[in-house]
């Protein structure tokens, strides 16, 4: 078979393509050039050290286009985007993909720790989406968004493995990428600071406004809601709030107020949510639910999934409660709903109470 092998130079996507080159397919290493930054000199030292061809793909019009502008903008709305999702979706799984494809490939593959499977309905055979084994890597939050005509030529070499069993492969078979260092950062804000981003970024400029508690009681200033997020209690520059028994307790983002520049701070357990609202759905099998189903619902990347109960609630909107509070959903960001191991879908949190 032949399989693209999307290759950033990091460790998990080239044990993806030591074990796929071990099950004797026919691989090409590709890289896409995100932004002018872009760095490609250890995917291209990755594929020379598997012996394989590599290619480099120029996405960066496009990248700038679906992703970064959308991030800037959302940020400018007072909303948590989550880039990793739309770049997944549009460019890695869109653009790649189809690039991929029109050379001759069968399938492209990455490092993602998440799993494939099949269903059959109506007579009908439908590619699932599933968590990767290792609880503490799956990724399959990011993915939730792929559609049926994607996952049917896609490759997940890594699904069943644990992040600490391809370290180890990496080291015994002495990649030269088993020692590197995993950047948790968005791939176009070295740094993570996404404050300095928008400042920096055209039409992005941070207006200063205020922060207040839930009165509206002016408690400090702030140089742009682009440093801020839902649920956040780092970087506010404040003291605490006086608790029931007298002791200061932390304070935390609890909205963002986009019109005004506001930012809204409150103790912790005033961040707790029993219901949001969902916009944008998608559904992993193409076919929406028939009506109010159970599912456990993820509010962001790093949390457990919660279970509850998901209902349409009129022109492709749909509303989640959940059998116990969450913390701190943020506008933006995206609910993932599972049913055990398998992603059904998700949408984009438009708002919560």
């Amino acid at each position: 078979m032949n399989i693209y092998v999307a290759m950033s130079g990091g460790v998990d996507s080239a044990v993806a393509a030591v074990l796929l080159k071990k099950q004797g397919h026919n691989l090409t290493g590709v890289t896409m050039r995100l932004t002018d930054d872009t760095d490609v000199s250890e995917a291209e030292q990755a594929a020379a050290s598997l012996h394989i061809p590599h290619e480099v793909v120029d996405m960066r019009t496009r990248f700038r286009a679906v992703v970064v502008d959308a991030f800037a903008r959302s940020y400018r709305a007072g909303l948590t985007p989550n880039p990793c999702v739309v770049c997944n979706f549009e460019i890695k799984f869109g653009a790649l993909l189809d690039y991929a494809l029109s050379k001759g490939a069968d399938k492209l593959a990455t490092g993602h720790y998440a799993r494939l499977g099949s269903s059959e309905e109506g007579g009908e055979s439908r590619k699932t989406l599933l968590k990767g084994l290792d609880p503490k890597k799956d990724q399959s939050y990011f993915l939730y968004r792929l559609q049926q005509n994607q996952l049917q030529h896609l490759a997940f070499p890594l699904g069943e493995l644990t992040k600490d069993a391809v370290q180890a492969m990496a080291v015994d078979l002495g990649l030269p990428q088993a020692n590197r260092e995993e950047s948790q950062d968005i791939c176009f804000i070295p740094g993570g600071d996404c404050g300095r981003f928008m400042a920096e970024v055209p039409g992005g400029r941070a207006e200063p406004g205020e922060i207040v508690d839930e009165a509206g009681r002016v408690l400090g200033s702030h140089d742009g809601i682009c440093a801020f997020t839902v649920g956040q209690r780092k970087g506010l520059g404040l003291g605490g709030s006086a608790g029931s028994n007298g002791d200061t307790e932390p304070l935390y983002v609890l909205a963002i107020e986009a019109k005004t520049r506001q930012v809204v701070v409150g103790p912790r357990d005033h961040g707790y949510r029993d219901e949001i609202d969902i916009a944008n759905v998608s559904w992993v099998s193409g076919i929406a639910p028939a009506g109010t189903f159970n599912a456990s619902a993820k509010i962001r990347y790093n949390t457990t999934a919660v279970p509850g109960t998901v209902k349409p609630s009129g022109s492709g909107l749909y509303t989640a409660a959940f059998a116990t509070p969450v913390f701190a959903p943020a506008p933006g960001q995206s609910v993932v709903f599972y049913d055990g191991d398998e992603v059904l879908g998700g949408g984009i949190i438009s708002g919560s109470r």
